[in-house]
């Protein structure tokens, strides 16, 4: 759950409190947040324009304006804290640190609040899937990125996740940053203590936004740098224990899908 940009005229809160809602109607769901929660783009920054703020979040008095927009997005957080795997940051977090005051909102105010763990700009992960009796029955390696590059059209974005598994071991890649929720999956060959094949499943996402930037009389940075309207989407990736392990069939423990939506 990244790329909120809570304070923006732009975010679609609905289906932020959509996806909280889903998140929370459901005991197994966890998440992880992937950065960018809010624009962060102060009055001194060239891409600020004062209407693309949310109206809520306009304020007359900018010396701890940071502050308070990452308390309003925290707040509308709270609900599924006790979900929450950990949080990384993004570019936008990370730019108002170097030009703001040198304070990494994310692990400063985020972290505390939410009562998780900073993950940083990327984090290799195992998440472990337990019996309701306590016994793990499997764990499934996750790597987050919040992301980078992007262009107009989807090959980049495509290639960029498609790279992933050569660098790192995992079954789930996700990558934000972007606003193009893209998914896809992937399987590796690889070979038992008994010797015989087993094919390993991967799911590499992309993992959406919640920014709106095409809207009449205004015009986000976005609009200026010709980006084409994104698609208010996020992905989820459903794990579930593979039958055919449980029959001594030579294949993974587990088994993994992904939908794209609100």
């Amino acid at each position: 759950m990244g790329d909120i940009h809570w304070d923006s005229a732009g975010c679609d809160r609905k289906a932020v409190i959509a996806k909280q809602n889903r998140i929370k109607s459901n005991p197994n769901a966890r998440w992880i947040g992937m950065g960018d929660y809010n624009e962060y783009i102060g009055f001194k920054d060239p891409r600020f324009v004062a209407r693309t703020v949310h109206i809520s979040e306009r304020i007359a008095e900018w010396d701890d304006w940071a502050k308070r927009q990452s308390k309003s997005i925290i707040k509308r957080l709270e609900p599924i804290k006790d979900q929450c795997i950990g949080l990384l940051w993004g570019n936008h977090e990370e730019t108002i640190a170097r030009f703001h005051d040198g304070r990494n909102v994310v692990r400063d105010y985020f972290v505390p609040a939410l009562d998780t763990v900073f993950l940083g700009y990327e984090c290799l992960i195992r998440v472990f899937v337990k019996e309701l009796s306590g016994k793990t029955r499997y764990s499934v390696g996750v790597y987050c990125h919040h992301g980078y590059g992007g262009g107009k059209l989807m090959g980049s974005k495509a290639l960029n996740l498609e790279r992933l598994p050569t660098s790192y071991g995992a079954n789930i890649y996700a990558m934000g940053h972007t606003h193009t929720p893209i998914a896809f999956p992937k399987d590796r060959l690889a070979l038992t203590e008994k010797g015989n094949y087993v094919e390993e499943p991967i799911m590499v996402i992309n993992t959406g936004s919640f920014l709106k930037t095409k809207q009449e009389n205004m015009e986000f940075y976005e609009v200026k740098a010709g980006f084409p309207p994104a698609s208010i989407a996020t992905t989820y990736v459903t794990i579930k224990y593979n039958s055919r392990y449980h029959r001594g069939k030579e294949a993974s423990k587990f088994k993994l899908s992904c939908t794209i939506g609100e």
